[in-house]
């Protein structure tokens, strides 16, 4: 039995013996998400906008359960994983409160719930990926990206406000899929979290690949870039008149497409850093030490520390080199047999360009922490040699987590 469950049983006996205290749970969620809901329709800002949360909502929503946030953290600890609790976002009690009561609502079969709560906690989703990536978000421009340069499949074409969003889409469809499995499976209530941050940055921000002039990511779909270029060449609505029903928009992929190829690495990533404890065969291993002449102790200690949480934006930049330099377009390209050979051929034995390069410094950066970690030595004891071995066995590692998490 998951611990959130035995936290849930114990919350339920204490509501069979102070009934107002059910209703007045209720009570608050949905509170809260009609003064979220004011705010939108009051709000001029279209999908700039940004929620007024309370954290004293959530705070009162335990004392009237009668929870403390420890309880929640240790329920949370034990059922994800230590390791889990080191991303600010999985162990933040706001977070946790609400997902909780996710749970409690599917449990309960209470849709006012359930529904309530999984806003509460897109809500504080939305209000992160937007800092993150508009912090400085001019109403004007936003709206003209949004009805002009946007195509009509896209979710800020298709609702007025984020609000609006959130309700009408994110909520069923993140139901839908997940909320059968929450009843049974406490990493479901994970993934659920998890499948709402994504999806949430994925309206921002798709198909990321690293600038080999800079070398920070960069996106080539979403709201950001199409904002960027309407500020660079001075379009907001200011500058229109009239619009033209018959023009076409520019140019823009749908939005479940556009993300798919950001969306494969964001769950492989995920699932590598939150499997603390990862099980390779002995197989591999051996012919890993063959291939790469390394010794089987440091291929060991290697592969148990590549799992660690930290490398989580390292792994993510160099799943978007390989897949870039590689051409994939989707899941049936990893999973083709042939894309190993393709790896070998178009990232591992390409030189002196850019991109190579590029992967080259982020293995190498990778690499180097790895080694201080687990048998405190550097890279610099190494010769290049063996540099060429550790980075191709590296990526060879990545490929199979890859292939493991999406071909399955």
């Amino acid at each position: 039995m998951s611990n959130v469950n035995k936290l849930y049983e114990k919350i339920i006996q204490f509501l069979n013996t102070d009934t107002s205290a059910y209703k007045k749970i209720q009570s608050n969620l949905i509170l809260t998400v009609s003064d979220a809901s004011v705010q939108a329709m009051s709000s001029d800002q279209g999908f700039c906008f940004k929620f007024a949360l309370k954290n004293k909502n959530y705070k009162n929503l335990l004392q009237i359960a009668q929870l403390t946030e420890r309880d929640l953290q240790i329920a949370f600890t034990k059922d994800w994983g230590s390791n889990s609790q080191k991303n600010h976002m999985h162990s933040d009690p706001y977070y946790q409160t609400y997902l909780f009561f996710v749970y409690f609502g599917i449990k309960e079969n209470n849709e006012k719930i359930f529904n309530s709560a999984l806003s509460c906690v897109l809500f504080k989703l939305w209000n992160g990926r937007k800092t993150k990536f508009l912090q400085y978000c001019n109403k004007d421009i936003m709206n003209y990206v949004t009805n002009y340069m946007c195509s009509k499949k896209h979710l800020s074409n298709r609702f007025n406000t984020p609000y609006d969003m959130i309700q009408n889409h994110f909520i069923p469809t993140l139901i839908t899929k997940y909320g059968d499995n929450i009843k049974t499976d406490p990493l479901a209530l994970k993934r659920i979290f998890e499948q709402g941050f994504t999806r949430l940055r994925q309206l921002f921000v798709s198909r990321t690949k690293i600038d080999i002039k800079t070398g920070k990511p960069v996106s080539e779909g979403g709201l950001v870039p199409l904002y960027q270029k309407a500020h660079q060449e001075g379009l907001s609505m200011s500058t229109i008149n009239v619009r033209n029903n018959d023009e076409n928009p520019a140019s823009f992929d749908d939005y479940m497409i556009g993300s798919n190829i950001d969306n494969l690495i964001s769950s492989t990533v995920e699932k590598i850093v939150m499997n603390s404890q990862p099980r390779y065969s002995q197989m591999f291993i051996e012919n890993l030490r063959k291939q790469y002449k390394l010794s089987k102790n440091v291929i060991q200690k290697l592969l148990i520390q590549l799992h660690d949480y930290k490398y989580h934006n390292d792994l993510h930049d160099i799943y978007s080199i390989i897949l870039n330099q590689t051409k994939v377009i989707d899941k049936s390209d990893i999973c083709n047999p042939t894309f190993t050979e393709l790896v070998n051929t178009k990232v591992i034995s390409s030189k002196n360009n850019k991109s190579s390069n590029e992967l080259k410094s982020k293995l190498m950066t990778l690499l180097e922490d790895i080694l201080k970690e687990t048998i405190q030595r550097s890279l610099s004891e190494y010769s290049n040699v063996h540099h060429i071995q550790l980075r191709k066995m590296v990526v060879r590692v990545l490929i199979y987590n890859l292939r493991s998490a999406i071909c399955q």
